[in-house]
């Protein structure tokens, strides 16, 4: 048993807390209203404190153990790259970051090594850490706070099963290399300031050094020639090219790195990470939906989450288009499933007749954009 079994486990999503006692089969859940915190942001920060702490407050002193904090896949994003750190490696790295929804000041970084590639997993600080203080000041303690994709490939949004539970309290190497409270994390700033710092050195050649080396080669092999031309003449040496046409090719050593000591995980949590990236198979509960408001018309593209929200889809985010659309535009990547475009066109025909319906695109965080029209 993992040094984290006493643990009180807090599974953390965007609209609620469920609360898992050490020792009793039971769970305390909290909802957060929509008015308080909407997806990963907080909309009323005084509401949101007296909410949990009226919450926590329940709890006696005794009860106030370490806490694990677990975030839902809604709330983390991840992508694998190679370990091999690259220029393409550093530009993998902020390309993701850029692509994510939130702010770049907000964002926080965990690199979790796997065999020949890395995970990166990230989130927006500023939710979990909000989360964090307020348990802090009710008298529990924190010492993590790590993604649920630690643990499985699957979008877990709701709840914890007990086999999560077991591995979450069991798995301490797991919970330590992906703490997002770990001083190993980097922010968005801090990559951009490395890939500056690393561009300057790429820069800066040493020229002077270069010349002299290149000097001192050319006459190196100017001497060399010299004397083998001598040596051949005076028959002291055969022509080289036979021995070119026997010798064997020697092979070059080659300079390895030593292999960088990476954490030694279960099979489960090995196969979690490394697809913890790739996509499940969709469906209402875990598609990705974004509703642009391409019309000018406010509050148009929440009437339209609004309709999706009752047919049973939970992964519904609003925003606002850069442009004004005429006709509304539903845009679908590949993963999208048959069954699942036809009900979602249906939806949106509903609101607005005869969108323009584009399939096989290519998105950033999302398997369905839809942009309202005037129309």
């Amino acid at each position: 048993m993992g040094v984290f079994s006493k643990k009180i486990v807090v599974f953390l999503a965007q609209n609620g807390l469920v609360f898992y006692k050490t020792k009793k089969k039971e769970s305390l859940r909290l909802l957060f209203p929509s008015e308080i915190t909407s997806y990963q942001e907080i909309v009323n920060e005084k509401k949101f404190e007296e909410l949990i702490s009226g919450f926590l407050a329940q709890f006696s002193q005794k009860e106030k153990k370490d806490v694990i904090i677990i975030l839902s896949s809604n709330l983390v994003y991840s992508k694998v790259i190679s370990k091999v750190k690259t220029k393409e490696k550093s530009k993998s790295e902020e390309e993701f970051i850029r692509s994510l929804p939130l702010a770049k000041s907000r964002v926080i970084i965990k690199t979790v090594p796997m065999g020949k590639d890395e995970i990166i997993f990230a989130t927006n600080k500023v939710f979990y850490e909000f989360v964090v203080n307020v348990f802090l000041q009710s008298g529990f303690r924190v010492p993590i706070v790590a993604s649920i994709s630690l643990f499985t490939n699957n979008p877990v949004n709701k709840e914890l099963s007990e086999t999560f539970l077991h591995e979450i309290r069991k798995e301490s190497k797991a919970l330590g290399v992906g703490n997002f409270l770990s001083s190993e994390n980097e922010s968005f700033e801090e990559i951009a300031d490395q890939d500056e710092e690393e561009a300057d050195e790429e820069v800066v050649l040493p020229h002077q050094s270069i010349k002299q080396y290149l000097m001192l080669f050319i006459s190196i092999a100017f001497l060399t020639g010299a004397l083998l031309y001598t040596l051949i003449s005076l028959g002291v040496i055969k022509n080289p090219l036979g021995s070119r046409e026997k010798s064997a090719a020697t092979p070059s050593a080659s300079l390895t790195s030593a292999p960088s000591a990476s954490p030694s995980f279960s099979p489960e949590i090995e196969a979690a990470l490394k697809s913890a990236s790739a996509s499940a198979p969709l469906t209402k509960e875990n598609v990705r939906i974004q509703i642009l408001n391409g019309s000018g018309i406010e509050g148009q593209a929440g009437i339209m989450r609004s309709s999706f929200i009752t047919e049973g889809y939970e992964e519904v985010e609003t925003g606002n288009s850069d442009e004004i659309k005429e006709i509304t535009v539903i845009q679908f990547t590949k993963n999208v499933p048959d069954e699942l475009e036809r009900d979602v066109i249906n939806i949106v025909e509903k609101i607005s007749p005869k969108p323009d319906v584009k399939k096989n695109e290519i998105l950033e965080n999302y398997d369905i954009i839809i942009t309202t029209g005037r129309e």
